[in-house]
């Protein structure tokens, strides 16, 4: 057995017992949107097809695939341990803010926002771009963009979604106002690669509270990873030459 599906499955069993009592820490509340805007469920059944609805805090399933809310943070502020691309789960002492290892496929799913949205990473030596987001449609989900990266093991990085206005990081200390702007799912189906292990990632794009600007519904820029510890086959070994368009194919399903 190939230790990547073996590191897989262990995840995705995990994941699945520890569904119904996950020790919950801080989730960033998530408002909302304006008329015309897809909610975060909405997004799933544009995703992965079905009727995605609530199974609990921070849970939404289609009885197919279920998505889980990564901690934001931990009690009193610290900063937590990071999140590994390919063994984390949720629940404590992980949180979203550091992230670390493995090879990562990153695909833009969404885009809710005036502002114009790129997509990348920094790993303590600046920003790196993997894409940026281009509209090829009408509507929000007429997105392309797509990349890929290999963290080496034991290397922390943060996420970062740039483009128009400020940049915002998954650290919400090296935000400009000190604010969370990304909220994180664990992805889970027995229908996925054993090999892969899926996130995706909301974002918001604009600063507030406080400046009164931002609505906070965090569907901005939305991310899909699919990461692993050996390159995928297939579709995702195009890179970012049309990754987006297949991977959006081969991953629709329905419930």
């Amino acid at each position: 057995m190939k230790r990547g599906r073996l590191l897989g499955g262990i995840a995705a069993l995990g994941l699945a017992i520890g569904m119904g009592s996950i020790a919950r820490a801080d989730l960033t509340t998530v408002n909302p949107p304006p008329a015309g805007e897809a909610t975060h469920a909405q997004i799933l059944d544009h995703i992965y097809g079905g009727t995605f609805v609530s199974g609990g805090v921070g849970i939404y399933t289609n009885g197919v695939v279920t998505v889980t809310r990564v901690d934001d943070r931990l009690p009193g502020g610290g900063p937590g341990s990071n999140l590994n691309l390919i063994t984390g789960t949720p629940g404590l002492p992980t949180t979203d803010q550091w992230w670390e290892d493995g090879i990562s496929y990153t695909a833009a799913e969404a885009k809710f926002a005036g502002l114009a949205q790129e997509f990348g990473f920094d790993t303590g030596s600046g920003y790196q771009k993997l894409f940026d987001v281009s509209m090829t449609g009408p509507t929000g989900f007429d997105v392309s963009g797509s990349g890929v990266h290999h963290f080496p093991m034991g290397q922390p990085f943060e996420w970062i979604r740039s483009g128009g206005g400020n940049p915002y990081s998954s650290v919400e200390a090296n935000n400009v106002d000190q604010l969370d702007h990304l909220v994180t799912y664990a992805v889970s189906s027995q229908r996925f690669d054993p090999d892969e292990h899926v996130w995706l990632l909301f974002w918001e794009d604009k600063p507030g509270p406080l400046n009164n600007v931002s609505d906070r519904d965090f569907n901005d820029l939305v991310v899909e990873l699919r990461a692993s510890i050996i390159p995928l086959p297939g579709a995702w070994l195009l890179g970012v030459v049309g990754l987006g368009a297949v991977g959006m194919v081969r991953r629709r399903m329905t419930a």
